[in-house]
């Protein structure tokens, strides 16, 4: 497993933990259920983007002829799947956090 698919994995099975964890310490009770499939679609969505995004950088710099360019891009790699998961799984505990205190 590389970085790429470790980066979708944790946004795939974070941003539903997220989800799950602020709906039930803000005492949603049983709609905290419906607030994990809302971190779900969230978390698909992020998955997506964290995957296309990682492999389109690390494929760049595969095809780069320098080696400064090759080890920039790879820097980016390392990161930047990383800000982007971390992104998305603090932008579904924010969006529940909300909802379910104008909601409930």
């Amino acid at each position: 497993m590389n970085l790429a698919d470790m980066m979708t994995m944790i946004t795939l099975f974070g941003c539903p933990a997220a989800a799950g964890l602020i709906a039930s310490s803000e005492k949603a009770g049983w709609l905290s259920i419906l607030f994990i499939c809302f971190g779900a679609l969230i978390g698909f969505a992020g998955s997506y983007g964290v995957k296309s995004l990682s492999y389109l950088i690390l494929f760049s710099g595969c095809k780069q002829s320098r080696g400064w360019a090759s080890g920039l891009l790879f820097v980016e790699y390392m990161f930047i799947p990383m800000i982007v998961a971390c992104g998305a799984i603090g932008l579904t505990a924010t969006l529940t956090g909300w909802l379910v205190r104008h909601i409930l």
